[in-house]
């Protein structure tokens, strides 16, 4: 559900109109309200998401997000209200260039949201924008915020939280790649991990230094989550073992994206030691050969397709950041290294998968922005949402 005002473009349905990005167009104010269904009632949830401030030039990435127009607006603010909390968002000299992560946690069957803009020029490309939103639960509603428990057992349980970027430990006080240059991303607080089994939360594990480990567990299927600030929330229902021993994985974070990009990275478990993500690309125009990004070749020519993270002694990631999306046909696809030979009874045990996160954008005058995409994982584990209307100027 979506209310606008002062919205066009004029004979569209409001809820046809949810894009890329919550943006003021060329307006000095405007604003956008609706709510969005919760995949779980009374469980407790995490939402992300981020403020775009722009910054004069056009020596993108570095001046995110890329303007080429002239100087924002230090008058520009944004007040946001999330069921019920406010909080009002100002443009700074300190901001101009950066994505600044919001956080919240609510306990409700619905996010409702409100987004008011103002500016004192009416350039849509001065202004700053709202990125989409991720939603991730915490809790549902039997249980609290560290868990209920589980069942004793002879196993033990461990991780450790990385970059999908670079492959470094995501920890307390390190500052970390953002995807376009190292040490971007100021890490204030150790990541949130967390175990499920089925829809319930088990225990919400203690991080130290990147690492964390569940003592005294049953052998059997698990699901983990992971969420750090400005970088997108881990997944994983497959979090399997079968035999009383000690099983280990990693909490992959891959940082949140610019509009118009898109990242894919693939995981897996200790065998086989060495898997490969290949992704291939259409060229500009359709005239040249479409581009293999691989082990082997690490970027196209044009830079729009680059191999970030070559993981070589098991579990992963590989990783593949896309830059600039073309129109054409585009495929991934996974091998082993050393090709399937006798290891294929490893291959099907590997609980290999590949994710991929996105973040699209419409650079016209007039976008017509894709209705709001909910995506929630059974057991209803996590639930995703693309919060990003485009407010457009008054009539």
């Amino acid at each position: 559900k979506s209310a606008f005002e002062n919205v066009g473009p004029e004979g569209e349905a409001a809820e046809d109109r949810m894009g890329s990005e919550t943006k003021l167009a060329n307006a000095k104010s405007g604003s956008i309200e609706g709510s969005f269904p919760m995949a779980a009632e009374g469980a407790t949830w995490y939402v992300q998401f981020y403020i775009g401030w722009p910054k004069a030039g056009d020596d993108y990435p570095h001046n995110f997000p890329e303007t080429g127009a002239g100087s924002p607006s230090l008058q520009d603010e944004i007040k946001v209200e999330i069921n019920g909390e406010t909080e009002v968002y100002r443009a700074s000299d300190a901001q101009q260039g950066h994505m600044q992560i919001i956080t919240r946690e609510i306990t409700a069957d619905a996010l409702v949201y409100r987004f008011e803009f103002t500016s004192d020029n009416d350039n849509a490309a001065l202004h700053p924008f709202i990125s989409n939103a991720e939603v991730t639960i915490l809790h549902d509603s039997t249980t609290g915020p560290e868990g209920e428990g589980f069942e004793r057992g002879k196993s033990s349980f461990k991780g450790k939280c990385i970059n999908t970027i670079d492959g470094k430990a995501v920890k307390k006080l390190f500052k970390q790649h953002d995807g376009y240059a190292k040490r971007q991303i100021a890490i204030e607080g150790e990541a949130t991990v967390l175990v499920f089994e089925g829809s319930k939360l088990i225990q919400r594990v203690a991080v130290n230094k990147a690492k964390w480990r569940v003592r005294n567990i049953r052998p059997g299927q698990y699901t983990c989550i992971g969420i750090m600030p400005g970088f997108y929330s881990f997944y994983n229902a497959e979090c399997v073992f079968e035999k009383d021993k000690e099983f280990f994985t990693y909490v992959m974070f891959s940082p949140r994206l610019r509009p118009g990009e898109a990242r894919s990275y693939l995981s897996w478990g200790a065998r086989p030691r060495d898997m490969d993500l290949y992704m291939l690309v259409p060229h500009k125009g359709g005239v040249e050969p479409p581009c293999e990004v691989n082990w082997n070749n690490k970027a196209c020519s044009s830079s729009a397709l680059t191999l970030d993270y070559d993981a070589k002694s098991g579990y992963g990631p590989e990783t593949i950041s896309l830059h600039k999306f073309r129109d054409g046909k585009y495929r991934v696809r996974v091998s082993e290294y050393r090709g399937v030979g006798d290891h294929k009874e490893w291959l099907l045990k590997s609980d290999s998968q590949v994710l991929s996160t996105s973040a699209p954008h419409d650079p016209s005058d007039s976008p017509k922005p894709a209705a709001p995409k909910i995506r929630t994982q059974n057991p209803s584990l996590q639930h995703k949402s693309n919060l990003k209307p485009y407010v457009s100027p008054p009539a």
